[in-house]
């Protein structure tokens, strides 16, 4: 199984009345991460698309959909609401009988659910920054330990390389 972790866009700032859950991509996240899955779509290609519930978590999960043309909606998932554990998360995994997925959540849970997933242990996890995408690969079924990190990219990673470039 191909497993995606995209972090959500840059969202609307906190304060004020806004909750967080209500928290919108502000139009550089949509942006951002556009360009970033724009970047990776011949690399990136799930089969479904799981978010957390959150809605800059759906409004990415949205912008991905339609960027690496995947023909189911994205579903909303309570594991990936923040503060789940990765059990929570592996546990939604193994329900699934597909070979590539995307989960767009949070950080730090990402970065949790990565460790977890290649080194067995919920610490010491990878940064993934907004609208930062990583591939982890594991032979079989999800499970704590059983993953290899294939690939990470950042916006700005993508955005020195030349050729991936959008606006000189």
């Amino acid at each position: 199984m191909k497993l995606y972790l995209l972090r959500h866009g840059k969202a609307t700032a906190k304060g004020g009345a806004t909750v967080d859950a209500n928290r919108t991509l502000t139009p550089g996240g949509r942006k951002c991460t556009e360009e970033t899955l724009q970047s990776v779509r011949k690399s990136c290609q799930p089969n479904l698309i799981g978010s957390s519930p959150l809605l800059r978590a759906l409004e990415t999960a949205e912008i991905a959909s339609r960027v690496l043309k995947v023909r189911e909606l994205p579903l909303s998932l309570d594991c990936l609401r923040p503060g789940t554990t990765p059990a929570a998360v592996v546990r939604w995994l193994r329900t699934r009988e597909t070979s590539a997925i995307l989960l767009v959540g949070h950080m730090p849970d990402l970065a949790i659910l990565a460790a977890y997933l290649v080194s067995g242990t919920p610490s010491g996890g990878i940064a993934l920054k907004k609208s930062g995408l990583c591939c982890i690969e594991m032979k079989g079924k999800a499970r704590r330990g059983a993953g290899r990190l294939e690939w990470l990219v950042t916006p700005s990673l993508l955005g020195s390389i030349p050729e991936v470039q959008r606006h000189p």
